[in-house]
């Protein structure tokens, strides 16, 4: 399992994408490499699964009703990838991208089951932080390898994360994780917590930076928070606190958007918007069921598009992509699970020990849902924060306690 464990998260935290292309630098245009795929990635994600399976098996997880009792909810989104190929446009794509999001279910699967969360959540915040420390290292040495050259981005921090604006997410993940370790004064989380916040600031990313304000705040928020636990009103106590971090929340998002007004400033910081008004009527041609997971890209139906804007590969926001996949029967399943677990989260913040693993989780949820805005992160399993947001699912969902 320590093999499989090493092996999973070097895939997914696209450790071994990097060394690949660091050694076999690519000509390909995206949507060649769309087509055509990764074989690293090919060879990777048919080892995380047969692993996975073969552990899930011999240890007799899977034999189990209560496995399935606990996991049953889970299931329903890959389930759905793979009944998209019913109708999809493209089948055959949409067979290989269910089968890779399959592989990731089955890896934070697999996570949840042999692992305590709490273990989890501080292993994830340690290798993000090893992986900025390597990144900056390797920065030393050669910088082109690390470091956007030219362009708009140049000069942007990239490191071993293989994309600059899904590394800025990881980074205020793993910050967010680390915050109650180096509050408490542990020295190996604020090593860590350094290096982290360099390669955030490195990476140009203002959404970054954002996120990982939201994170720390969340956590902050619900660590100072004088919950009474041995009081007859803690339901209570419990809905207030939310309705609160919610009017805060707003509060904030409120003030962001005067101050960019004033400064005459565009919110989005990109032309995301554009994007989005663009692609909305292929939205709308498919709405209840979408093109099939993964295979709009792909498909005759994004030529118009393509040949007006060019290949992105996604459209930037989750939400969005999501009904392109599977429309709005698979957007309200996905959303609904989503908060489901973020729920399950929360209530058990008050009771939680001084790791505060349920504000953590609850947090990383927040940040995903924040990030899915204006990036491609749900139900994307090439995103590293969609699988640790899985983790979190796992974790909170199969929880049984009072």
């Amino acid at each position: 399992m320590t093999v499989l464990l090493i092996f999973g998260f070097l895939y997914y935290f696209k450790v071994l994408n990097f060394i690949y292309g660091f050694i076999f630098s690519s000509d390909q245009s995206l949507l060649d490499a769309s087509l055509e795929g990764n074989p690293v990635n090919k060879f990777s994600g048919s080892i995380v699964i047969l692993l996975v399976i073969f552990c899930l098996y011999y240890n007799k997880v899977i034999q189990t009703a209560t496995f399935w009792r606990q996991t049953y909810l889970m299931w329903i989104l890959p389930l759905f990838c793979f009944l998209s190929i019913i109708w999809s446009v493209e089948p055959l794509y949409t067979f290989k991208r269910s089968i890779a999001i399959l592989a990731v279910f089955l890896f934070a699967l697999h996570l949840v089951t042999f692992y305590k969360s709490i273990d989890l959540l501080r292993f994830i915040g340690y290798v993000i932080g090893m992986c900025a420390t390597v990144g900056l290292l390797i920065a030393l040495i050669s910088p082109s390898a690390v470091f956007i050259e030219g362009g708009i981005r140049g000069g942007a921090f990239v490191g071993i994360l293989s994309d600059k604006n899904a590394g800025a997410r990881a980074y205020a993940i793993g910050l967010t994780i680390l915050f109650p370790y180096f509050i408490n004064k542990d020295i190996k989380s604020t090593l860590l917590i350094i290096p982290t916040f360099i390669a955030l600031c490195l990476s140009q990313s203002a959404s970054g930076i954002a996120l990982a304000g939201i994170g720390i705040a969340t956590v902050l928020f619900f660590s100072i928070y004088p919950y009474e636990r041995n009081s007859q009103n803690i339901l209570r106590q419990i809905i207030f606190s939310f309705l609160l971090f919610i009017i805060i929340g707003l509060f904030i998002y409120l003030a962001k958007e005067i101050a960019f007004y004033i400064l005459e400033r565009d919110s989005d910081l990109t032309d995301r918007k554009l994007i989005w008004e663009i692609i909305q009527p292929y939205v709308d041609s498919k709405s209840m069921l979408g093109y099939g997971f993964g295979a709009f890209w792909t498909s005759i139906s994004a030529q118009d598009f393509i040949d007006r804007w060019g290949f992105i590969g996604n459209a930037h926001n989750g939400y969005i992509e999501t009904k392109l996949d599977g429309g709005i029967v698979f957007l309200i399943l996905t959303t609904s699970l989503i908060f489901y677990s973020a729920i399950k989260s929360f209530i058990r913040i008050p009771f939680e020990s001084i790791a505060r693993e349920s504000s953590v989780s609850f947090a990383i949820i927040v940040i995903v849902l924040v990030a899915n805005t204006i990036g491609y992160v749900i139900p994307n399993y090439r995103a590293l924060d969609f699988f640790i947001l899985l983790v979190v699912m796992f974790s909170s969902i199969s929880f049984k306690g009072n």
